[in-house]
């Protein structure tokens, strides 16, 4: 790896996540994004947005409805639950950047549609700009990295790790704390903090963390990762980043998350 790439890593995440990162590739060529910018790669296709439902989906003129790959945004309430922090603001921002009728450019995922039938791509205004790495400048979502839509990863990340180093808007001090992991008490998306105490390979690689939690890396993904890195975080405080699950059948950990990339590990302050 060329050394002013690695400086630039270095700048944008931490020396220390940048280890784990290198290590969990393998070694392979990791690049930042100076700007962030994430612009459109290739043509992609035309459309036209009928209408902004949150701060990740929107529906198309021709009925589609889009998930914005990359990013989740903090959700609106629900059956009468409030509002998580910064979810209008993400819904009106995403309505600021593509207002009704505004032409965008759409670069389909590897995984085109997700279970809820929704289209998955990376979405872009005119100017070939990114619309989710001007959510994640901002602070209005987290970047999410789910294989195998992986293409604009590294610099959503990058864009993410802006907002956090300045401390916007999720990373704020009115934004959404990590959970620590004593004190997981329901599933769905959220930061997890916690010291691991095990590392275990079996069939699957287990993460588990002095609580509540374990992170979980299934076979299909361990490719992505090494033992060593992984070894190396015994006894170090982590953050796990992803949507929490329940298992019954576990009394000891029955929480967990699954880890399907790096970018899912983060230790605390940096990413």
């Amino acid at each position: 790896m060329r050394a002013e790439a690695a400086l630039s890593v270095r700048a944008l995440f931490g020396a220390h996540f940048f280890i784990l990162l290198w290590l969990c590739t393998g070694g392979a060529h990791v690049r930042a994004q100076a700007g962030a910018d994430c612009r459109a790669p290739g043509s992609g296709q035309w459309a036209i947005v009928r209408s902004v439902h949150d701060g990740d989906t929107l529906t198309l003129a021709d009925d589609r409805r889009v998930r914005l790959i990359g990013i989740n945004a903090p959700e609106l309430g629900r059956d009468g639950s409030p509002a998580q922090p910064f979810a209008r603001a993400a819904r009106d921002r995403l309505r600021e950047l593509l207002p009704d009728r505004t032409p965008v450019r759409l670069v389909l995922g590897a995984e085109r549609r997700d279970d809820y039938g929704r289209w998955l791509a990376h979405v872009y205004q005119a100017d070939g700009s990114s619309v989710e790495a001007a959510l994640l400048r901002q602070g209005l979502a987290w970047h999410i990295a789910v294989p195998p839509n992986l293409s604009q990863a590294e610099c959503l990340a990058a864009a993410e790790a802006q907002a956090r180093r300045r401390e916007l808007g999720l990373w704020g001090p009115n934004g959404i704390a990590p959970v620590p992991a004593q004190r997981v008490r329901r599933g769905g998306y959220q930061r997890v903090r916690g010291i691991v105490e095990r590392v275990d390979f079996r069939r699957s690689w287990w993460l588990d963390l002095k609580g509540n939690v374990a992170g979980v890396i299934r076979p299909r993904h361990q490719h992505r990762f090494t033992r060593a890195a992984l070894d190396a975080l015994a006894g170090k405080e982590i953050e796990l980043q992803g949507w929490v699950y329940e298992n019954r059948g576990d009394a000891g950990k029955p929480w967990r998350v699954n880890i399907e990339t790096p970018y899912a590990l983060m230790e605390p302050g940096g990413r």
